[in-house]
């Protein structure tokens, strides 16, 4: 015979604000977070997805945001009411073992830039510009096509990007050529 739960744990207190819940997890532990914190690490889906306004290579992302101006993240907050929507910073660490780090970093930024296209990016005529700079790029460091694979190893919907030009996947993964800036784009369903 087994017992219920609900007879072994008490339901726990929940006290929340608009952006705030703490609840008491047992007699001596107390939780508080963000609503944003309780979904994602309880995993409650909402039906939402992230969109990507803008990508940046940078040595270190997180002094960049909080300590520069960043135009990407000003015409963000410009384009975006920070009263109907919630603004997430997303920092992806690719680690890359290259003579030329910096030029291996711009080359991705311009891959996924050219992938996502981002509203605070990508205006038409700046497609044929990517497209050179991409072309250069690969010529300079040899390389002939880059394969991305982007996918958030704690899968939510915080983590399934989507942009106007791109719709909202669990996993994005893509081939480019870099001289032809020939794509191919593999779909998966989300979970």
């Amino acid at each position: 015979m087994t017992t219920p739960i609900r007879t072994i744990l008490e339901e726990p207190e929940i006290c929340f604000t608009e952006r705030v819940l703490s609840y008491q997890v047992d007699s001596k532990s107390d939780i508080a977070g963000s609503v944003h914190e309780f979904h994602h690490y309880n995993a409650v889906g909402l039906g939402h997805a992230s969109k990507v306004h803008y990508i940046r290579f940078c040595a270190e992302p997180s002094l960049r945001v909080i300590q520069s101006e960043d135009r990407g993240l000003a015409d963000t907050l410009r384009s975006v009411s920070p009263e109907e929507n919630d603004i997430f910073h997303y920092y992806n660490v690719f680690g890359i073992s290259s003579t030329a780090p910096r030029e291996v970093g711009r080359l991705l930024e311009d891959v996924l830039v050219y992938y996502f296209k981002p509203d605070q990016q990508v205006r038409q005529a700046d497609t044929a510009a990517l497209k050179s700079r991409i072309a250069a790029l690969g010529r300079e460091l040899r390389i002939d096509s880059v394969a991305v694979k982007l996918r958030s190893e704690y899968q939510n919907e915080y983590f399934r990007f989507f942009t106007d030009a791109v719709p909202a996947a669990d996993a994005h993964q893509f081939w480019l050529n870099t001289a032809t800036a020939e794509m191919t784009a593999v779909t998966q369903a989300n979970a």
